[in-house]
């Protein structure tokens, strides 16, 4: 029998290998998973396989070796995507990262694999290896992948990048590194002796192109007539969850074609002959199991006791399933409240009974609970109980923090005692979809949200107003007040509030008044409601089948006052893309601004509008853009402003322009923020009004200048700035404009839906020019 602390491991390798608990895939039941689990046991080899990023990955290879051949296999991924762009809403940052892991530990469900991650941050594009460095501590980076090949310990590890300028990204040359050095390091006891015993892989791989020398290439294009798709189209499937970066329908998931190349690096076998296999050089024997698919249960028996077996292999192998759920409708549980846990349980295979032999809940420390009746919980949870976040330092390579509570349940058949678990979790009913599913996570009694989290405020200005958005996880009344820096004052000082039930929200606004001589300031909010203080809040990062999980901030602002001017009574129109919000930005500096439904741009009238701004990637999610973009250059040959965001390639489909150009796919950027920039035409109004623009103006700027410059365009258009890397050539395509008519056209690849919610004073000032160009029309 396993030790308590065997079983603990065995619950943590589950959470890697399970992810998500949200929506199960059809893929983990039935017979095509029961076969998958049953093969699995008879190779004893392990495969790890390394990228930088969710969606880096070979999704066909990672089919082939975990479905097709049965291995066990894991994907490490250093980061999770947080830098990246989103197509499917507005996260950013954190809150991104999470739906891009959910999406990955999805897609991991169809290819069949195990997830693990380091405390890698994606901070970006980065075009060079030095740079990620400066920002992935490579000791740091480097002990998080060693521990992952002591815990899972592979044969095998496939990197996915080479480590070198061929990997077109410092991320991905990062990963490169990672995956060579972490061979040796894991290997040597004396390094890192915290992350596990040393561990030796016996082969390491890594991807090449097609044309590039290889020593195998695998054919993944295999059919499998249990899942009735080859494996190379269930690794599209699969690949298509990666929804946030617009994968669902891409061309980019036919990369590569069928065949997935590999070159052996290093290995610790031996001479190998010429390879024709990933297993050349390892024990060809396999285990005979006696597996008929119509009897199950008697494999069960033979594998009964074996440390090997999982103990979700022999429960699907005797059909017993258990459904743990928190009785009612609820997205999470607060401290202090009650709850009653409903665990059902049942069996689908074979003859003779199931009996119970035992049912408990595995829960945190000073939880309590009673069995009321068979299956019946009554579960308090302690009012101190702590919010429900991962803790990387702790579980570094998970893919977020193990399930809260589980259940246990043991059971006999035929004379021997068998265990099953299964994580305690909350539903809400969609009545379209049905139940939506996730674990029992904790949140606190209160979320205190203080907007905006990065203001600017215009020299002179004496008054800003901030807001305080306050959310119950269940019933609360208090007080909510402002703690301000020396010499600033709020109206009015402190604010009751009263949350009724789970779900309530209430807002309440300040107004700060804000010293002559002051030049920035943090404000904190706090709320004291039923003895406690409450200094942070938390977004729900999640859409309909992902797990969602709670981004917690801390309730504070940081408020900037720069001298930023804006000509009088701007009108300003806003065709929204995907994931940037930049009327909430110009609210700090009164600019009416109007979000342009498809409704509106068909037939609204669009002359009062002095701009008109394009969100980002608008060409890729609004077709009513691509629609009605006569319009539009009717707008500006009126006299109007258009001023375009980065766009992908998409944008070449359609005049969008007056005049031609070209964004590419292969369109540049200049991913580092500090990169200088040249003012190529210091006459034109953008750098005179209202805001003298200098070299000062783009100091400051967070992640990048910006990316999807123009790579060509007609002699009309007017470059206006000029930027590059370090070892890029200058790069002219991020801020172009043209006279057309009455009015300007003008392409602003510089990421203003960056630098404008970070508060940075030049860009501000500059988007500012932009906006009053034509406020005189």
């Amino acid at each position: 029998m396993r030790s308590p602390s065997a079983h603990r491991v065995a619950i943590l390798f589950a959470c890697a290998a399970l992810g998500s608990q949200g929506q199960v895939a059809p893929l983990d039941q039935g017979p095509a998973a029961t076969d998958l689990a049953v093969r699995r046991i008879g190779v004893p080899q392990r495969i790890l396989y390394i990228t930088a990023h969710p969606d880096d990955e070979d999704a066909a290879l990672l089919t082939y070796l975990a479905r097709g051949r049965a291995i066990r296999t894991a994907l490490l991924t250093l980061s999770r995507g947080e830098g990246g762009a989103n197509l499917a809403g507005s996260e950013m940052g954190s809150a991104l990262g999470a739906l891009r892991t959910e999406e990955l530990l999805l897609a991991g469900k169809y290819y069949g694999v195990e997830q693990y991650f380091t405390r890698a941050v994606d901070f970006g594009f980065s075009k060079r290896l030095d740079e990620t460095l400066e920002h992935w501590p490579k000791d740091l980076i480097l002990r998080d992948a060693v521990q992952v090949v002591r815990l899972f310990k592979p044969d095998i590890i496939i990197g996915r990048f080479h480590g070198t300028a061929r990997d077109g990204h410092g991320n991905h040359m990062a990963a490169g590194v990672i995956a060579r050095e972490v061979w040796d390091a894991a290997a040597d006891k004396n390094l890192y002796p915290d992350a596990g015993p040393a561990w030796s892989a016996k082969k390491l791989y890594r991807s090449v192109r097609p044309n590039e020398t290889a020593t195998l290439r695998i054919d993944t294009a295999v059919y499998d007539p249990l899942i009735g798709t080859t494996l190379r189209e269930l690794a599209i499937e699969g690949y298509r969850q990666h929804r946030t970066q617009a994968m669902a329908g891409s061309s980019f998931l036919l990369r590569g074609g069928p065949v997935s190349s590999l070159e052996l690096i290093a290995n610790r076998l031996g001479p190998l002959s010429p390879e024709t296999d990933i297993l050349n050089g390892f024990d060809p024997k396999k285990q005979t199991l006696d597996y008929n698919p119509k009897e199950p249960w008697k494999l069960a028996m033979q594998l009964a006791g074996r440390e090997d077996v999982p103990d979700d292999v022999i429960n699907r192998l005797l059909g017993v399933r258990i459904e743990a759920v928190i009785e009612g409708e609820r997205h999470s549980v607060a401290p202090g409240e009650t709850l009653i846990a409903i665990v059902k349980t049942s069996y689908f295979a074979g003859p003779g009974k199931r009996d119970p032999v035992g049912m408990r809940l595995l829960l945190p420390p000073s939880w309590q609970a009673a069995e009321q009746s068979p299956g019946k919980f009554h579960i308090a949870v302690p009012p101190d109980a702590s919010p429900t976040r991962h803790e990387p330092a702790v579980q570094s390579y998970l893919p977020f923090s193990p399930p809260l509570c589980m259940v246990e349940y043991r059971y006999r058949f035929q004379d021997r005692i068998f265990r099953a678990t299964q994580p305690l979790q909350v539903q809400v009913i969609d009545k379209l979809y049905g139940p939506q599913r996730q674990n029992l996570t904790v949140r606190p009694a209160v979320s205190v949200t203080l907007t905006p989290r990065v203001g600017l405020i215009p020299k002179g200005k004496v008054q800003f107003p901030v807001h305080v958005e306050l959310a119950a996880a269940t019933r609360s009344e208090g007080t909510v007040s402002l703690k301000l820096p020396h010499g600033w004052t709020a109206t009015p000082l402190k604010q009751p509030f009263q949350l009724g039930s789970a779900g309530d929200k209430q807002s309440i606004s300040f107004i700060l008044k804000i010293p002559k001589n002051a030049t920035s300031g943090t404000i904190q909010a706090i709320a004291e409601a039923n003895g406690h203080n409450f200094t942070e809040g938390y977004r729900v990062a999640g859409y309909r089948g992902l797990e969602s999980h709670a981004i917690y901030e801390p309730a504070q602002t940081t408020l900037k006052i720069a001298d930023v001017r804006v000509a009088p009574n701007l009108r300003i129109g806003y065709i929204a893309g995907a994931g940037d919000d930049l009327p909430a930005s110009l609210m700090q500096l009164d600019i009416k601004t109007e979000s342009l439904s498809p409704e509106m741009l068909a037939t609204s009238d669009l002359a009062p509008y002095t701009a008109i701004i394009v969100g980002v990637r608008a060409s890729a999610v609004r077709p009513d853009f691509k629609a009605h973009r006569d319009r539009l250059l009717k707008y500006v040959q009126n006299g109007g402003h258009l001023i375009v965001q980065y766009q992908t390639q998409e944008f070449d489909e359609a005049p969008y322009g007056p005049w031609p150009y070209r964004v590419k796919a292969s369109a540049e950027e200049v991913s580092e923020e500090a990169a200088t920039v040249a003012i190529l035409e210091p006459g034109n109004p953008v750098f005179q009004t209202p805001n003298p623009i200098s070299s000062a103006d783009f100091e400051g700027w967070v992640e990048e200048r910006g990316s999807k410059f123009l790579t060509e365009w007609d002699p009309r258009y007017t470059p206006l700035l000029e930027s590059h890397d370090r070892e890029q050539a200058p790069q002219k395509g991020g801020l172009i404009q043209t006279r057309y008519g009455k009015g300007y056209w003008t392409y602003a690849a510089y990421s203003f839906y960056r630098q404008l919610p970070a508060g940075v004073p030049g860009a501000y000032r500059l988007f500012a020019n932009l906006l009053s160009l034509t406020a005189s029309k």
